[in-house]
């Protein structure tokens, strides 16, 4: 869910609905909170968003588990066209204390302007960022990084 936006000065923008709950296996924002779970939580949240019964349900949770353990690695998210079609997704999971994620930043940014853009440096400001409010929140440093170190 959204509880907050800050729109950039760019004439086209498209609205981001605020309290409204989503599912954890779409978007940069829920993949960085989902990706810092722990292995028990993700499994059943991935067993009820993406059931065997649905189609393709068992391949999707393999590949969405291979995309966790690459969000972990790098420390932030990246998504192009999961939630709205056109726009590109930067996420990195933010922290409370004793290292329990308990949200996420996350910049979008429409396809077309995204040439020129640097997205591995805007990606590592974005989680220093993230971190920066993790300890705030009261993740000390080091947790507040968490796998992502």
């Amino acid at each position: 869910m959204t509880i907050a936006v800050e729109y950039g000065s760019a004439a086209l923008q498209y609205e981001v609905p605020l309290g409204i709950g989503k599912n954890l296996v779409a978007g940069a924002s829920c993949k960085s909170i989902l990706a810092c779970m722990g292995e028990e939580a993700i499994e059943e949240i991935l067993i009820e968003q993406l059931p065997a019964s649905r189609r393709g349900g068992d391949l999707e949770r393999a590949r969405l588990r291979k995309e966790l353990a690459a969000i972990r690695s790098r420390g932030y998210a990246l998504t192009h066209g999961e939630r709205l079609p056109g726009a590109v997704g930067i996420a990195a999971a933010v922290f409370k204390a004793r290292h329990v994620v308990c949200g996420s930043l996350v910049i979008t940014i429409p396809e077309l302007r995204l040439r020129g853009v640097k997205v591995k440096s805007l990606a590592e400001s974005l989680s220093t960022q993230a971190t920066e409010l993790s300890n705030r929140l009261g993740a000390d440093d080091a947790a507040s990084k968490g796998s992502f170190a």
